[in-house]
């Protein structure tokens, strides 16, 4: 597969070590360093221009050689300024830069474009040629190939908000039993306000400011006034910053106990808390797409679980029986109910083709009153091929986000995901299709009948790559599980991808043969990949744009006094 990213050697035919890195830091203040870092990771968040032109843009300053080279690297389609590299550039600085402000300029660029490369150059020297394989590759490659899908995803605010109506605003889905709820102690919103004393609004309208801030202008540092302007009361304001901000000391701290090589993909606190204080009294925006997560991606949900573990007397551990178990229990029941909401509008009943019948549909037409038989979540009648897919709200594990799990761990985290207890459902799915399939439709199967088993996952599940992909058939060659030459193979598929299916059948597409197609022409690679090399838009459901529009002009009409663009930097 090649290395995903450009090193200081392919930039300036020399590697430049970590002493000579260091003494790169030393001669930028801390500030300047983390702006120019910022703004990088700001750039490539938007999305507009595209990442390509974002790259060339930033290298542009670099003296020749050098510049051609990046220039020629850009164009082969390596990637010049992944954001992970950049996010440990940021760490390092953190650590070996001195005190100092900001300055309003790009003096410094060249030096820490070095640096970033420099560590591309000592990531890749960690390779013992006797280490043992997984998925086809080096152990190490592998695990750093996990942890680089999962962070350089790039947080788009439009499927973002329109999950947080959809998870937190609007309430539990109606699958969601009373008793889990009053178990968890009430609504999301709710919840979320007890455990940081701050509204659900209020949160979302200084995220969505401090966006719309970097979006129109590209401000990511802000005064103290700024949050006095934007109409949300001044203690909803300190209670977003006590959630999603640390002090600058605090940050340099952390950074100085964590080295950034030996922990490179370690990026929790930064999502966490991805705006500094600085000692000026103004905040600056660490990474955008950071900001979007954190107060519209699955963050919040910590911030609701820390909460009610501290209630139910836990520390470390999730209480049994307790409200956080409750709570996670009902996410996971919401989540169910929002794919079965997608696969809905994706396969509406059109008579005999495109129907969706429910694992209770399948129990009703092979169980019996003492015994359900093992299926998946849903099928779908295609004609001549069937979709059979199981939903699992697992993130992925922090060993291997983290890119320190070893070959036991990362076969852990595929096996929990996908390649046993799912696996096998699906395989007796197929098995009840193939022998009894008049019971859940009144007919019989179509001669060539092909089956294609997908496990649907969040956007921050199993990332999925050609060693996934080849570590999974293996897993499930060695178990005889889903070995069926009528059945492509089995992969995974997220919630964002199924919104873009659900948006290609908008536009006259057949949602089962594009399925189809993917897995049989290119298993190895995620959704996205496969329909872009295609040709074929990535573009959001209408459903989406319209939340999202609904949403934001909400947010932004409850605020008063709010001036746009006057007092950021």
């Amino acid at each position: 597969m090649g290395r995903p990213y450009c090193t200081g050697k392919d930039i300036f035919s020399e590697v430049i070590g970590r002493a000579s890195r260091e003494q790169l830091w030393k001669r930028i203040p801390v500030v300047h360093a983390m702006g120019l870092l910022s703004g990088m990771l700001r750039d490539l968040d938007l999305g507009d221009p595209p990442t390509e032109a974002v790259e060339a843009g930033w290298a542009s300053s670099l003296p020749e050689p050098a510049g051609a080279r990046a220039r020629a690297a850009i164009r082969s389609g390596r990637r010049l300024l992944p954001p992970q590299l950049l996010l440990v550039a940021l760490k390092e600085a953190l650590r070996f830069c001195p005190t100092g402000n900001a300055r309003d300029d790009l003096v410094g660029l060249d030096l820490v474009l070095q640096a970033v490369w420099s560590i591309a150059d000592e990531l890749g020297q960690f390779r013992d040629a006797g280490e043992p394989r997984w998925g086809g590759l080096k152990a190490s490659l592998a695990a750093e190939l996990m942890a680089n899908s999962y962070f350089n995803i790039t947080a788009y605010p439009l499927p973002l908000i329109a999950r947080t109506h959809a998870v937190w605003r609007s309430g539990w889905a109606r699958s969601v039993k009373p008793q889990l709820q009053a178990r968890a102690g009430g609504q999301p919103a709710e919840l979320f306000a007890q455990a940081t004393r701050c509204s659900l609004d209020d949160f979302l309208g200084v995220a969505l400011h401090l966006w719309v801030q970097a979006q129109q202008h590209r401000y990511l540092t802000f005064p103290p006034e700024f949050f006095r302007r934007i109409g949300i009361a001044p203690a909803a304001v300190d209670r977003f910053l006590s959630a999603t901000s640390v002090a600058l000391d605090d940050l340099r701290e952390y950074a100085a106990g964590h080295d950034a090589i030996q922990h490179p993909w370690d990026f929790n606190e930064l999502r966490r808390r991805p705006i500094v204080r600085l000692p000026n009294g103004s905040v600056q925006v660490i990474r955008l797409g950071y900001v979007l997560e954190r107060a519209f991606g699955q963050v919040p949900e910590f911030d609701v679980r820390d909460h009610l573990r501290t209630l139910d007397g836990g520390t470390n551990l999730t209480v049994k029986g307790g409200r956080e178990e409750a709570f996670r229990s009902a996410l996971n029941t919401q989540f169910e109910h929002s794919v079965g909401d997608v696969l809905r509008r994706i396969f509406p009943a059109t008579g005999r083709l495109g129907r969706l019948y429910t694992e209770h549909d399948m129990w009703s037409a092979w169980g019996t009153p003492s015994r359900k038989p093992k299926v998946c979540d849903w099928v779908v009648d295609c004609g001549h091929m069937w979709l059979c897919l199981d939903a699992t709200n697992r993130r992925l594990s922090q060993p291997v986000a983290g890119g320190l799990a070893d070959p036991t761990e990362l076969d852990r985290e595929v096996n929990a995901v996908l390649a046993h207890h799912k696996a096998s459902q699906i395989a007796s799915t197929i098995r009840h299709l193939t022998a009894q399939l008049p019971q859940l439709t009144s007919r019989n199967l179509l001669p060539g009948t092909r089956f294609v088993p997908l496990i649907v996952i969040p956007e921050d599940g199993l990332p999925w790559n050609p060693a996934v992909h080849r570590r999974v058939q293996e897993i499930l060659a060695a178990s005889g599980t889903l070995q069926t030459s009528r059945a492509t193979p089995l992969g995974v598929i997220t919630v964002d991808d199924l919104g873009l299916v659900e948006r290609a059948v908008e536009d006259g597409a057949n949602a089962g043969d594009l399925l189809s197609r993917w897995r049989s022409e290119g298993p190895e690679v995620p959704l996205q990949r496969f329909l872009h090399t295609r040709g074929m838009p990535l573009r959001r459901p209408r459903r989406e744009v319209e939340t999202f529009e609904r949403l934001t002009d909400e947010l932004l009409d409850r605020m008063t006094g709010y001036q746009d663009g006057v007092t950021g930097s």
